[in-house]
């Protein structure tokens, strides 16, 4: 069951701490730090196979999974071409529509087999661009906000 905060999204992104703990799934452990209300949530139960589509700014968790089988979560994020990074990394992305007159981003191939060793080898090249992004701006949002 995911309880998300109602309204929270148009708060804009939230300051968010990294906690280690092995009983967390992401990778950083990112957990929101910024106070926000906590009395308007509201809970959205999902089945085994069902998902949820949510503002990427929503505040939002669950509790632990009881389940034999791993919890996934994928992160959609739809740009218009001409949007860039401020960042040193140049992110990869699949063009979906349009044409990229602009290059802002490295271009990812469509894969042309399931797991194959060149889809795999972009799938880690395209972790690797994501991860730099992120980094760079974790260090740039912790120089600001010491």
């Amino acid at each position: 069951c995911m309880e998300m905060a109602v309204g929270s999204h148009r708060l804009g992104q939230l300051s968010h701490a990294e906690v280690s703990s092995e009983k967390h799934m992401l990778s950083l452990g990112q957990t929101v730090n910024a106070p926000f209300s906590k009395e308007n949530t509201q809970f959205m139960p999902l089945k085994a196979g069902q998902m949820s589509l949510h503002h990427t700014h929503t505040a939002h968790r669950s509790g632990p999974n009881m389940a034999a089988f791993r919890r996934v979560g994928v992160t959609l994020t739809y740009v218009p071409a001409y949007a860039a990074v401020r960042a040193k990394v140049r992110p990869s992305a699949a063009l979906v529509r349009g044409d990229d007159r602009w290059h802002n981003f490295e271009d990812e191939p469509r894969p042309m087999t399931d797991f194959g060793a060149a889809e795999q080898a972009f799938q880690q090249r395209a972790n690797s661009l994501f991860r730099g992004v992120y980094d760079e701006a974790r260090l740039r949002y912790n120089a600001i906000s010491s």
